[in-house]
């Protein structure tokens, strides 16, 4: 640093900046037409009305830099779905641990309607209790030695089990929806 104070021009430039007034050499491109001020999009370059984007206290002209339609298609390709649904996951896991109570109450209260799919689980568990039906050691799909869970293809078939791992099986019925 310096040893130097700063001027009272310096001061105030530097109090701007902070308070996020934009300055004034920080315009964003505009061209009138037709009577009409039209913004620069950098991402699809091309010049468009105000209205067409999102609003921004921050910058000088009150708008953001993208149009609106750049702005959406960029949030959503930066997405990452894989990563929330595995940090989801860690927190319901995290939840369940830290409030046993709560999980055990759920399940009391909620009931199960009696259709296909239910009849099919419970013909399923009381086979797998009596021990008719063996759980394997590895996924059928991705083959690796985890916890596994039982996916009916056909809730027609009940005794017809695929054996997968909970990713495998979440993604099975991604597929199926």
């Amino acid at each position: 640093m310096h040893n130097k104070p700063h001027t009272l021009e310096a001061r105030k430039k530097m109090s701007e900046s902070h308070k996020g007034v934009p300055l004034p050499h920080n315009r964003k491109k505009s061209m009138i037409i037709n009577g009409e001020i039209l913004y620069h999009c950098p991402s699809c370059n091309e010049y468009k009305l105000p209205s067409e984007f999102y609003k921004n206290k921050r910058t000088f002209t009150g708008i953001k830099t993208q149009c609106k339609k750049c702005h959406c298609y960029t949030t959503t390709a930066t997405r990452n779905i894989d990563n929330k649904r595995d940090k989801n996951r860690e927190y319901e896991r995290r939840k369940r641990a830290r409030d046993i109570e709560m999980g055990i109450k759920r399940k009391r209260v909620t009931k199960r309607v009696k259709n296909e799919k239910t009849i099919a689980r419970s013909i399923f568990h009381s086979e797998f209790k009596k021990g008719n039906i063996i759980k394997p050691e590895n996924c059928s799909d991705c083959g690796r030695a985890i916890k596994l869970s039982g996916h009916h293809p056909d809730y027609s078939k009940p005794l017809l089990i695929e054996w997968l791992c909970y990713e495998c099986h979440g993604k099975r019925h991604r597929k199926i929806i």
